[in-house]
């Protein structure tokens, strides 16, 4: 059965992790906000959040839209297996637009509602007394009742790629975020260096354009866009390029030489967004925060 719900429906799940977690005493609020990362490490917010904005799908596909093409192209890790990450994946778009809603019912209803209200209300009136599911807009208006405000932002972001307005969401509980920024050019994502006249691929980020392309270190870049290009053109050839251009790769891997169209992202500073409390939260704020993270 199709529907753009998944990031609803297995988004939310991802969220309700942390905050259950939080809740139980297992986790505090910074790995919440900002986990531990590495291997088997906890993945917070920000961290869940990066994962997002660093992959170029986000410039192509809503979470709504990997909800409904999930059957066709699977997107479980946002990835097109063999070709450029062009997709999302609602397992990570999913809790952070969870958060967002939560702080934002929260700051409309003067910390009166939240997002368990919302999850609560949907439970009692269509499930318990209706004995049926909950349509999209069904949802929504369960959201706007709480919040005791329109939407129409929250719901834009999962129904469009808007940038979305991180600071205004996370100033609602008193907190500061550290945006990346944004540099000229695209973003390949592997590092590259000249070996013996070949151009060789020395290192590839976990989550990136060549990553999900296919390309490992040790691999020979032959050509790039039909020329032959060594360390310093190469690199030129990102920076005349912007997020969400194509670049086709040849490469070569144990004498079998492979192509391999790649969507470039967004060439940044950072590579995280790191969620800091401010030093004097309003009284709103403070409750805010305190609530939204409690523990046991």
């Amino acid at each position: 059965n199709r529907t753009r719900m998944l990031w609803v429906s297995e988004g939310f799940t991802v969220y309700y992790e942390w905050i259950a977690l939080r809740r139980a005493g297992l986790l505090d609020a910074e790995d919440v906000l900002n986990g531990s990362g590495g291997a088997g490490g906890f993945r917070g917010l920000s961290l869940t959040l990066a994962a997002y904005e660093n992959s170029p799908g986000h410039l192509y596909q809503t979470a709504a839209e990997a909800s409904w093409n999930e059957w066709d192209q699977p997107s479980f890790g946002g990835s097109n297996r063999g070709g450029p990450r062009l997709t999302i994946s609602y397992y990570e778009k999913g809790p952070v637009l969870a958060a967002l809603l939560d702080l934002k019912i929260r700051h409309e209803s003067q910390n009166k509602k939240s997002l368990d209200d919302v999850m609560r209300g949907l439970y009692k009136e269509y499930y318990q007394e209706k004995k049926c599911g909950f349509t999209d807009q069904e949802f929504r208006e369960m959201c706007e009742r709480m919040a005791g405000a329109t939407l129409d932002e929250e719901f834009d972001g999962a129904c469009t790629t808007k940038p979305v307005n991180y600071p205004k969401y996370f100033d609602y509980a008193g907190l500061d975020i550290v945006m990346p920024k944004e540099l000229a050019g695209g973003a390949f994502g592997a590092m590259v260096r000249d070996n013996n006249g070949k151009l060789a691929v020395t290192a590839v980020e976990p989550i990136s354009s060549a990553a999900q392309a296919g390309l490992a270190a040790q691999d020979e870049i032959v050509t790039a866009d039909g020329a032959a290009v060594n360390a310093a053109s190469f690199n030129q050839l990102l920076d005349s390029k912007k997020p969400g251009d194509a670049i086709e790769v040849v490469y070569s891997r144990a004498g079998a030489t492979h192509t391999a169209k790649i969507a470039l992202g967004r060439k940044m500073d950072n590579s995280t967004f790191a969620i800091t409390p401010q030093p004097h939260p309003t009284a709103l704020q403070a409750a805010i925060l305190n609530d939204w993270l409690r523990g046991p």
